[in-house]
Formats: structure tokens, C-alpha cells, sequence
């Protein structure tokens, strides 16, 4: 969740259009998808900054 905050974070203080459409995905050595967290989950939670 830090590092989908910083990355939302730094688009908001570049200016650029806030990413939330973005996820991280974890996958094991055989690309199969073990987890998929959305980077607008990260905006919508409360937290201290990046």
C-alpha cells in the first residue's frame, strides 16, 4: 500500500492525472496471479504519508 501511495502522491505534486486505474499484481514463476491489489484502494485509505 506505501508504494502505491508514493506513486499517487507524486502524480498529485507533478501535476499529472492521479492513476487509480493502476494495480500492483504478484504473480509466482509461472506467471500465474497470486494477488492483485488496485491503486485505488491505496487512495481511498487513510494513512501517514509515502
Amino acid at each position: 500500500m506505501a508504494s502505491a501511495k508514493e506513486i499517487l502522491a507524486e502524480g498529485l505534486l507533478s501535476g499529472s492525472p492521479v492513476l487509480t486505474g493502476l494495480s500492483f499484481e504478484i504473480c509466482d514463476e509461472n506467471r500465474k496471479l497470486l494477488f492483485r491489489f488496485p491503486c485505488s484502494e491505496a487512495a481511498e485509505k487513510a494513512g501517514t504519508r509515502p
